[in-house]
Formats: C-alpha cells, structure tokens, sequence
C-alpha cells in the first residue's frame, strides 16, 4: 500500500470515529431536551392539576357561602317576624291587661323592633 492510500484510509477512520462521536453527542442531546420536555410537561400537569383542585374548592367555597348566605336571609327574615309579632302582642297585651292604650301603642313599636332585632340576632348565631 501507498502512502497515500494508508493516508485516506487514516482519514476515513478519523472521519467514522468523528461521526460516530457526533452522533453519540447528538444522542445524548436528545436526550437531555427529552428528559427537559418531560420534566416541563409533567410540571405543567401538576400545575394544571393544582389550578383545578383549587377551582374545585373556590366553587364549592362559593356555593356554601351562597347556600349559607340565603339560609341567612330566611332565618332572618323569619325569626324578624316572629320577633315582631311577639313584640306586636306584647304592646297589645299592654294594652288589654292594664287598659293604658297610649302605653300599649307606645311598646307597640319599640316591642316589634325589639323583637325583630333579637329574632336577627337569633338568625345570626344559628346560621354560624
């Protein structure tokens, strides 16, 4: 064999050796992006998973509170007129047992006010 051709076989070993190099380098590339792809995915899905539990419990949050919050409104409203109509007859007990229509009139109104605000009151501790 020549000089030359010892040469070119020389370089074509070089050149296999080099592409064999890059393509190991190139594999572990791609590696690497693949495993980063993966990683970045699966935090977005924790992420997605997250943001979805949390808008499952806001809507839950927001139901109960607005549940709570009419329940609130019927207790209220409910216990405010039972309050007034004992303090209605209360002032007209008044007026029946000691015959004083001016008094009796007079607790008529504070009476129905009296008893609306505990009846309110009474709705506020139940619904907490």
């Amino acid at each position: 064999m020549s000089d030359m051709e010892e040469e070119l076989i020389a370089q074509r070993d070089a050149a296999i050796a080099v592409t064999k190099e890059l393509q190991r380098q190139l594999q572990q590339h791609r590696e690497v992006v693949e495993r980063t792809f993966e990683r970045r995915a699966l935090n977005a899905e924790r992420l997605r998973f997250h943001a979805e539990e949390q808008l499952r419990r806001t809507q839950d949050e927001r139901e109960w509170e607005a549940t709570m919050c009419s329940r609130l409104l019927y207790m209220s409203l409910f216990c405010g007129m039972i309050g007034a109509i004992i303090g209605w007859c209360s002032g007209l007990l008044v007026f029946i047992v000691f015959q004083q229509p001016l008094a009796g009139f007079l607790m008529i109104l504070p009476g129905m006010a009296l008893g609306a605000g505990m009846g309110l009151a009474i709705a506020k501790v139940g619904a907490a």
